[in-house]
């Protein structure tokens, strides 16, 4: 699944800025805000802290660009990492989403999406200056 977000990578970088030393900024700054945020036996969102790579940062960036353009509607995040996920909608109703490969566990297991999610940081601290726009002003300085 990897080769099939190659080519849309290779656009943005041509065409939008996203290069490795933007992943290499946004890797260490969520690796940081991690560790700030960890607890006193080491665990992050509930498992031990590894530092993210900044292939894995990139991986990450494709899997929900993937998910973004997906049509699957129900499940949320899990249901790309989840085979025929059962939904619960309600005291007595429940379906099952059959015929969704879980493509996204192919990549990486949900526990550590759900880490890199929490952790995912363009930068960390807050604005010096009141700007609003503090955590993405980098990605947007970027992109422009």
């Amino acid at each position: 699944y990897l080769c099939l977000l190659s080519p849309v990578f290779g656009c943005v970088k041509v065409c939008g800025g996203l290069s490795y030393s933007f992943f290499k900024r946004l890797t260490a700054n969520s690796n940081q805000y991690a560790r700030l945020n960890m607890k006193d036996d080491g665990t992050f969102v509930g498992r031990p802290w590894q530092n993210i790579t900044v292939q894995e940062m990139i991986r990450f960036h494709g899997v929900v660009l993937k998910m973004s353009i997906d049509d699957r509607k129900l499940g949320g995040y899990e249901a790309y990492f989840v085979d025929n996920m059962q939904i619960n909608l309600g005291r007595a109703y429940s379906i099952r989403l059959n015929d969704f490969p879980a493509w996204a566990s192919k990549i990486f297991t949900l526990s550590r999406f759900k880490q890199i999610r929490a952790a995912y940081h363009p930068e960390v601290g807050a604005s010096t200056i009141g700007d609003k726009c503090h955590q993405l002003r980098h990605a947007i300085d970027t992109l422009n």
